[in-house]
């Protein structure tokens, strides 16, 4: 769900600059965790995965 945040207004006034926050899936960033540890040559994957206290899943 989408978050507005104000970020420039005036005290007490409902009058300001807005900016819209779309926060992805805590799913979708576990995913992207996992993706990129498998690829990056600088991690162990195989310790990674041993480690992890979330596990990949695949989203269609």
């Amino acid at each position: 769900m989408p978050l507005a945040l104000k970020v420039a207004g005036n005290k007490g006034k409902d009058v300001g600059q807005y900016i819209l926050l779309v926060i992805p899936p805590l799913s979708e960033i576990v995913n992207e965790v996992w993706e990129t540890a498998e690829k990056s040559p600088g991690v162990d994957f195989e310790s990674f995965k041993q480690r992890a206290k979330a596990n990949y899943t695949k989203v269609a």
